[in-house]
């Protein structure tokens, strides 16, 4: 079964890979993102790539990475994906979640560096996204997106909330990875510094109040726990992420974690994106020392 699901995805992938290398217009983010794109593909492949079919999905982010102002990888206004995104960005934005964004391509380019599998123009991709990530830091926070302005240039951008989705959590992780594979130890300052300012602000102002991973208390404990175990750091922080989780369990909901949607509706889901299941293995990472390496799936190791 594993070996005819390979033989399927190896064109599926390869055709992505390509497309990223010959498309010149500006698309939507999920062309290359996280949740539905190239680097997904490519997390899975960095893991387990029978065909050799990696290299070409980061070629094609190396390409989306090139220099040019705007960026590549900005997003039109019409493909922004609802009518109020497309009215609140009108000329256009660049988006700095990790799930969607630009730090899912610097995520996935670090880890295969650092794996040993590398690309014409990798290195330089990471390092040029990286730097354009730390400049378009706003404050102790990175924005969800940074709008165009009529000229085609950054304009001010609003901080986010301080989850694995969009934030700076999941941005500091991504350029913690690069500082890793770049061995540039400012860098690693950098990812280090923003996580300690997201940590030292009170929970009621993180703007994440759901439990769950992707936009929720499990997936900034679980990115405090990488950060953890890759340095030392936080681990008084983690454990009072612990205590949070722990008094959010509710027994008689029927998956005792429920999700907390943007607009404040609690809905039972079983998943690991935005379920109970996410909020499980979170917790079995910080109560074992089992390698989480399912983490994958979050290009967060």
């Amino acid at each position: 079964m594993l070996a005819a699901l390979d033989d399927a995805l190896a064109p599926l992938a390869a055709a992505i890979g390509r497309r990223l290398g010959e498309t010149r217009e500006p698309g939507p983010v999920s062309a290359f993102d996280l949740i539905s794109g190239a680097c997904g593909v490519g997390a899975h492949l960095l893991t387990h790539d029978p065909h050799g079919i990696l290299p070409e999905i980061l070629a094609g982010l190396v390409t989306l990475a090139r220099e040019q102002e705007p960026p590549a990888w900005m997003t039109p206004a019409h493909l922004m994906g609802d009518e109020t995104m497309s009215r609140l960005h009108p000329h256009g934005a660049l988006d700095c979640g990790l799930a969607h964004g630009i730090p899912g391509p610097l995520a996935l380019l670090s880890l295969a560096l650092r794996a040993g599998i590398e690309v014409p123009g990798q290195a330089d991709a990471v390092r040029r996204i990286a730097d354009w990530l730390v400049a378009h830091r706003a404050g102790d926070d990175w924005p969800a997106f940074v709008p165009l302005t009529g000229e085609g240039r950054p304009g001010r951008s609003a901080s986010s909330r301080s989850a694995w989705c969009y934030g700076t959590p999941g941005v500091a992780r991504a350029l913690w990875l690069a500082a890793q594979a770049l061995d540039d130890g400012l860098l690693g300052e950098v990812a280090l510094e923003a996580m300690d300012a997201v940590l030292r602000r009170p929970a009621e102002l993180r703007a994440i109040p759901s439990p769950t991973f992707c936009h929720g208390v499990s997936g900034l404990l679980h990115i405090v726990l990488r950060f953890a175990g890759d340095t030392g750091l936080f681990r008084q922080a983690a454990a009072e992420l612990v205590d949070e989780l722990l008094a959010a369990y509710q027994p008689e909901r029927p998956l005792a974690y429920a999700s907390l949607e943007p607009q404040g509706n609690s809905v039972d889901r079983a998943g690991v994106l935005d379920g109970a299941a996410g909020v499980v293995l979170v917790l079995l990472a910080a109560a074992t020392d089992v390698e989480p390496a399912w983490d994958r799936l979050f290009l967060l190791s």
